[in-house]
């Protein structure tokens, strides 16, 4: 079974959650103090969890004792720096609510209403240094 660490915040990262733990072997979350349903979650399925940014080597002593295949980040709040990008054995990778590079950054399905859209759509991408680069 593959061991997946999930970066996720909010109602998307919540559903995200939810689905990813009913058919995989969570091994932790990460995710925001304001994202009171993952925490919940985490808590009542006894998931380690990280609150806040990771950034700046904050979660360094969180992440060292666990061992994962692949990292998912959906709808996370933060960036992440080098040393969270390398961790898994596998692969990490974010799911983007917009056809990248248009939409760069967060709540973009909101710009593409704003804009009055036609076609939209997500980009799934392995995570590098840089911000939301589709390879």
């Amino acid at each position: 079974m593959i061991r997946l660490g999930l970066l996720v915040s909010g109602n998307l990262g919540s559903i995200a959650l939810t689905n990813l733990e009913s058919n995989h072997h969570v091994i932790f979350v990460m995710t925001d103090k304001n994202s009171v349903s993952i925490i919940d979650f985490c808590k009542h399925k006894k998931i380690n969890y990280f609150l806040g940014n990771p950034r700046g080597g904050k979660c360094i002593t969180f992440i060292q004792s666990f061992e994962i295949d692949v990292l998912v980040s959906v709808n996370y709040l933060f960036l992440i720096d080098k040393d969270l990008i390398n961790f898994p054995k596998k692969l990490a990778f974010n799911i983007h609510g917009s056809l990248l590079p248009k939409y760069r950054g967060r709540t973009p399905h909101v710009w593409a209403i704003i804009n009055n859209e036609k076609e939209t759509g997500i980009t799934a991408h392995r995570i590098d240094e840089g911000c939301d680069i589709v390879p």
